[in-house]
């Protein structure tokens, strides 16, 4: 029967629903012997809570995901093999638990707001010199012992010391946090205990039933949007969306959720640990999908390239996350529905997602990583993912992997039972993706508008990233340390920033602290550029209004700014073309 409803759940249509409820209910009477096929059938269940075809069946729905905490401990009781549950793509499911290892930011996050759910799995612990090092910070007198013996009994001391009933995670985090020394040496420091967290979410709080109010839900009455049904050229041409500021109490109330789902199956995303509360955005993109955009505080920001993250909803269900890096006009997208939901409208919500940043950012430039379609990553060779971005129209930048898939496109062409082998997904790997966006003139954006003005077609501008990568910069920095500051970094950095401070006729004194550290990064980067001192003064002065942004306002405002930057933005793409 489960494999009957992994069939069903993608027949969409009003004949089918009588048939699709039979089998529902039948499936609510069974009881299922082994984890493998309880997954199936929650993945089943959790895929029709975001494409629900009809009320009736969303309810028979929601009753049966109900019913997972009782059938997990059937499962418990007959001392059924529990560990399929902790895989990375179905951990979370309601009744059961997952052990994971989080960095400071989210471990603090954790033990405030899922408190009674999160404790230290001490089991197997084997860092105690670690620990043993590390607790004088946080319990009185215990230098005594620390700094003289070994084998110390630290859950001892903990359990003596902690409040009557109080998690060992929720305590230890709390002071932890008290400590008197700045963030990032926090991290550093509790990272290193390497501590692993055991969290068993409540039923809201898991995958089963974590999920958004709604005033609206959409029911789908017809067939799902199909990869060929997807022009991106057409969607990105599509009118303006509707994009609206949240409040930061929205804000955090989003986050938190975001963060939930995250941990939920042992994600990090940088945009979600250090995200900015005030920097939320909605975007409500119809067929029952929001999209809530996010920025990072200013003291967590990448030195040069634009960072937002965004989190993609269906009728309330979280669906997966993005991650876009720009600099200028190009963005590279980082884009992961989650498995479960990969039978949906994928290529429709990358469509939008693309959409949403093109609108926002006036980035028409898109690349993949080569991770995104299977370099180092097995998981993308298994499932195809260059082809799904080559059918929308992506192209690789390395000539010889731009060889290999023109005779595979061949090869297809001449029998449609033809698949790629996975060692030919390899080659094809190695190489990054790039779309460029054909502005039409009764559609131009900002960004466009500054690249027209320099008479640059699209295909030059596409031809000008195709090489370039910012490591190339970041490797020239390096060499520069070490032929000049003799590989001191103290110094070069101190030296650059005074040197760029007084040709841009910058008082460092007057920059906030974060202003102060994005003026160092650029600075490192100025002082590669031949001729900078030539530049003109309002060259100069939108120089430093980039820095400050980047500093201290929006990243949005700060990718706006950096893209009117003709000279900067020839400079940049030079020295990473190399």
């Amino acid at each position: 029967m489960p494999d009957q409803l992994e069939e069903s759940k993608k027949t969409f249509g009003v004949k089918e629903q009588p048939r699709l409820a039979k089998l529902l209910t039948q499936l609510s009477h069974r009881r299922f012997e082994d984890a493998e096929s309880l997954i199936r059938f929650h993945e089943s269940l959790l895929f029709m809570l975001a494409y629900p075809q009809s009320k009736k069946l969303l309810n028979q729905t929601k009753e049966l995901l109900a019913s997972f905490p009782k059938r997990i401990e059937y499962l418990k009781k007959i001392e059924a093999d529990l560990a399929p549950f902790e895989d990375p793509e179905i951990s979370g499911i309601a009744g059961t638990s997952l052990t994971v290892m989080l960095g400071y930011k989210f471990a603090l996050w954790l033990s405030e707001h899922h408190t009674n759910e999160a404790e230290i799995d001490w089991d197997g612990y084997e860092e105690e010199e670690r620990i043993g090092a590390t607790l004088p910070r946080v319990l009185p007198l215990l230098e005594e012992e620390a700094l003289v013996e070994s084998h110390i009994p630290f859950l001892d001391y903990i359990h003596a010391a902690k409040p009557k009933n109080a998690k060992d995670l929720a305590w230890l985090m709390r002071d932890f946090s008290r400590i008197d020394l700045s963030e990032k040496q926090k991290t550093e420091l509790y990272e290193s205990l390497k501590l692993f967290i055991r969290f068993a979410p409540d039923f809201d709080s898991s995958r089963t039933g974590l999920k958004r109010d709604v005033r609206e839900i959409f029911y789908h009455k017809g067939p799902l949007i199909q990869r060929h049904d997807i022009s991106l050229e057409r969607e990105l041409d599509a009118p303006a969306l509707k994009i609206e500021k949240l409040s930061a109490k929205e804000g955090s109330e989003i986050l938190n959720i975001i963060r939930t789902a995250s941990v939920l199956r042992f994600r990090e995303l940088h945009g979600f640990i250090w995200g900015d509360e005030k920097s939320f955005l909605k975007v409500d993109l119809g067929r029952g999908v929001t999209v809530f955009l996010n920025e990072v505080l200013p003291e967590n920001r990448l030195p040069l390239r634009a960072y937002h993250s965004g989190f993609i909803f269906k009728n309330g269900v979280p669906l997966g996350y993005v991650e876009g890096l720009s600099l200028f006009e190009k963005m590279e997208v980082g884009f992961n529905l989650y498995y479960t939901f990969r039978d949906g409208e994928t290529a429709w919500l990358y469509a939008q997602i693309l959409r949403i940043f093109k609108q926002h950012l006036g980035v028409n430039i898109f690349s993949v990583d080569p991770y995104q379609i299977g370099h180092e990553n097995e998981e993308g060779i298994e499932s195809g993912a260059f082809w799904f971005y080559r059918k929308l129209g992506f192209h690789p930048t390395l000539d010889e992997v731009a060889e290999i898939v023109e005779r595979e496109e061949k090869k297809i062409a001449k029998s449609k039972k033809y698949r790629s082998p996975a060692n030919v997904l390899r080659k094809i790997a190695k190489s990054h993706l790039l779309y460029a966006y054909m502005e039409n003139s009764s559609n131009t954006s900002d960004s466009n508008r500054n690249l027209k003005s320099t008479g640059i077609t699209q295909p030059e501008i596409q031809k000008q990233w195709k090489d370039f990568h910012l490591r190339n910069i970041l490797l020239a920095i390096q060499r520069r340390m070490s032929q000049r500051f003799n590989g001191n970094a103290a110094k070069m950095r101190k030296v650059t920033t005074q040197k760029v401070a007084r040709l841009l006729g910058v008082d460092l004194k007057e920059q906030k602290q974060t202003e102060h550290e994005a003026f160092g990064n650029f600075a490192l980067v100025l002082s590669l550029i031949p001729n900078f001192s030539k530049w003109t003064k309002e060259e100069k002065e939108l120089t430093v209004e980039i820095i400050r942004a980047k500093g201290s306002g929006s990243e949005r405002h700060y990718l706006q700014l950096i893209q009117k930057h003709k000279k900067l933005r020839q400079a940049l793409i030079k020295m990473g073309s190399r």
